[in-house]
């Protein structure tokens, strides 16, 4: 079974590879446009850099989207989840513990994407 999981993993990479993306394409899918690193601020502020990798990690070390801690419990594993076009999760966790945030998308441009949380707006620019 594990072959097989290899050979379709495989197969579906090397697809991938030899599709080329075209480069005018507008980018309207936030699932495929999140991907990448970029900058994040806020009410004039620079918060900080974030990674979504492809596979649903999160590279957030400064906490910029996502963090805490739960009895002296650091939540550093970091992933994220995509919901259609208009939100997109961020979860932290270790162990049982775990906390999770959902950001509103308002907008998704190639090189920003614009968010909010309870009404407080933020921009990602891409780095």
């Amino acid at each position: 079974m594990k072959i097989l999981n290899f050979l379709l993993l495989a197969f579906l990479l090397a697809v991938s590879v030899a599709c080329n993306k075209d480069d005018d394409a507008p980018c309207t899918d936030l699932g495929d446009t999140l991907i990448g690193s970029w900058s994040v601020t806020a009410i004039g502020l620079d918060l900080g850099d974030v990674e979504f990798k492809s596979d649903g990690t999160l590279i957030d070390p400064d906490d910029v989207l996502i963090g805490g801690e739960v009895g002296g419990v650091v939540l550093d594993e970091k992933s994220y989840t995509v919901n259609g076009n208009t939100s997109f999760n961020t979860k932290a966790e270790k162990g049982s513990n775990s906390t999770e945030v959902e950001y509103q998308v308002s907008s998704i441009k190639c090189d920003e994407i614009s968010i909010s949380i309870l009404g407080i707006g933020a921009t990602m620019k891409r780095n």
